[in-house]
């Protein structure tokens, strides 16, 4: 789709010549071309590659959601027993992946500089990826810590670096935010859909904590919200998991163990355009331990928990009716004890994807190397309780390779690509001591007019007016999917002049539709007696022919008003002294 986009620029009426030139009414215009592009940051999927002991084994695996259906990738090089992140470039061309630990570059390699990071592949969901709100180029890798060995932490890859693959930002590596918290961090998207919320728990506090990460970096400004004693109890607090629903407002948080009862999970409403929690809704599940993994049905009505280590289950709640919540449980599937239940994650295709590994004491080599060479698959999350859902514990097939306890931890949304703009801008010749009025009439979301006066406005109008003569340049900085385009053009300001004799101004642009001024394209000055004006279109072929004391062309081809385009002309002019003058140029046509 198309959307044309005006800038009106004003002058003030002025006499003219040939150094001081002037419009009623100069027509600047700007044309979007918005196209419907899916988001495929989240497409590309890799987990796995570790043994029980966090030892590389070359098993990592991985799906490619960009082809319907999905489709198994071998080619991954991560080692990770649990949380990792993958990010993708809006076309779904893999960019780098990571454990926390390390980064790993489209090429499979360690990126430059991303080793030795602060965070664990032994983390339940300890790895979030974004790129940096308004940056083309810089994206920030949040981690944490394995249990209660560190904290939040933050790198920033700048993808300008070894030659388009990437690196970490030498002083912005391992940046710490909190000092102790659990295994897992949750991305949210801000209301604006470009900021992003950072969730953690801080370990032994008794709520939530997120960060803002904006067009400016980190804000310092930290939210926190409250819950009691749900999340105060020590130890199993730590191994949990946090997860947002797709639409980024209802938040659960699991608890694996309560003592003596089962394991638990709490529901919060999250409000993503000021980073508060409310409405806790605390259930304890009995006899089901270790409760580490949820995930919400895109629709959000239906929540399904996976239990790791004991008594391994996967079971599912309708979280409709909060009165009735635990009466809803249903259990889906159980397996034997050799094979261990990992991460819950809804993936691009509507689907929920279901981790599976080895357990450690089962028979070499799977005791040995672990994992498992398939996914679960929750088929139908949205469809009701039970066996409507069509879970599959062999669901999807990875080629040879293996999945562990985790799976690619994505942000609920990621911004769509920046659109192509192009516009046609005239600069302009300006008067010292006249003023430039310059006005937008779009709301398409244009922030900042900026010039050398100092102006930085987001006002839709403004006066310009330049304290010296020279060329000047005005610009307009344009928000763009979360990326700020910036569009400029010159003025050349001039000193005082005398009017000459003979003076002779055309203008660049005209429409027969808008306004009042400008309505049809003609030769202007002073002294002239005669003109001679001849309009070709892009092929080459004469639309317009006349001479006269002030001959105009109305836009008109045949009596129909002739497409937007850019025509060319041909003018020749006679003063009332004698002397002559040829001109060439464009001008464009707008309808």
């Amino acid at each position: 789709m198309n959307i044309l986009i005006y800038i009106m620029i004003y002058l003030p009426k002025v006499y003219f010549s040939y150094r001081k030139l002037s419009l009623l009414g100069l027509i600047l215009l700007l044309i979007f071309n918005f196209e419907c592009i899916a988001q495929n940051q989240d497409k590309i999927w890799y987990f796995g590659g570790a043994n029980p002991a966090g030892v590389p084994n070359n098993t990592s695996g991985g799906v490619n959601f960009l082809t319907v259906p999905p489709i198994p990738l071998t080619d991954g090089n991560i080692a990770a027993q649990e949380g990792v992140s993958v990010i993708a470039d809006y076309e779904g061309n893999l960019l780098f992946y990571s454990n926390g630990e390390n980064i790993w570059n489209a090429s499979h390699d360690t990126m430059l500089n991303g080793s030795m990071l602060s965070g664990s592949q032994s983390s339940v969901d300890g790895v979030v990826i974004d790129q940096k709100p308004g940056s083309e180029y810089l994206y920030y890798v949040f981690y944490v810590s394995y249990q209660l060995n560190g904290g939040l932490y933050y790198s920033v890859i700048d993808m300008r670096l070894d030659n388009g693959l990437g690196g970490i930002v030498s002083t912005k590596k391992n940046i710490q935010l909190v000092d102790t918290t659990s295994e897992a961090i949750c991305g949210i998207r801000h209301a604006n859909g470009c900021d992003l919320w950072v969730i953690v728990k801080r370990f032994r506090s008794e709520g939530l904590t997120a960060f803002l990460l904006n067009s400016q970096g980190i804000s310092d400004t930290v939210f926190s919200s409250f819950f009691g004693s749900f999340f105060t109890d020590p130890y199993r607090t730590i191994g949990h998991s946090i997860a947002s629903s797709a639409s980024g407002a209802k938040v659960v948080v699991t608890k694996p163990t309560v003592s003596g009862i089962g394991g638990s999970f709490a529901l919060f409403d999250f409000d993503n355009s000021n980073g508060t929690f409310s409405n806790i809704q605390s259930i304890i599940v009995p006899n089901d331990y270790y409760l580490v993994h949820a995930a919400f049905s895109p629709n959000e009505q239906y929540l399904y928990t996976s239990h790791s280590y004991i008594g391994y289950k996967l079971n599912q709640f309708d979280i409709s009716n909060p009165a009735n919540i635990l009466s809803s449980k249903t259990t889906l599937h159980t397996t034997s004890n050799q094979i261990e239940m990992g991460a819950l994650k809804l993936a691009p295709d509507g689907k929920i994807y279901h981790a599976l590994t080895k357990a450690a004491s089962s028979p070499p080599p799977d005791g040995i190397d672990g994992g498992y060479g398939y996914l679960g698959v929750i088929n139908f999350p949205d469809s009701g309780l039970g066996n409507v859902v069509n879970y599959v514990q062999d669901g999807f097939f990875l080629d040879g390779k293996k999945s562990k306890s985790g799976l690619p931890n994505m942000i609920n949304q990621y911004p769509s690509k920046p659109t192509e703009i192009t516009y046609f801008i005239s600069d302009s010749i300006l008067n010292l001591g006249d003023t430039l009025y310059l006005s937008h009439t779009s709301n398409q979301g244009f922030r900042t007019w900026i010039s050398d006066t100092g102006i930085v406005d987001t006002v839709r109008s403004i006066a310009y007016a330049p304290l010296d003569t020279g060329e000047h340049i005005i610009r307009l900085v344009v928000p763009n999917n979360c990326i700020l385009d910036t569009l400029a053009f010159k003025v050349e300001v001039i000193g005082p002049t005398v009017d000459l004799p003979n003076s002779l101004f055309i203008p660049n642009a005209f429409s027969p539709e808008l306004g009042e001024s400008n309505q049809g394209f003609r030769v202007l000055g002073q002294n002239i007696m005669n003109v001679e004006m001849s309009i070709f279109d892009i092929y080459g072929n004469e639309v317009y022919l006349s001479h006269g004391a002030n001959p105009t062309w109305d836009g008109k081809v045949y009596n129909e008003l002739a497409p937007l385009s850019v025509y060319t002309y041909k003018v020749f002019c006679e003063f009332e002294d004698g002397s002559l003058a040829i001109r060439y140029g464009n001008v464009l046509l707008i309808n």
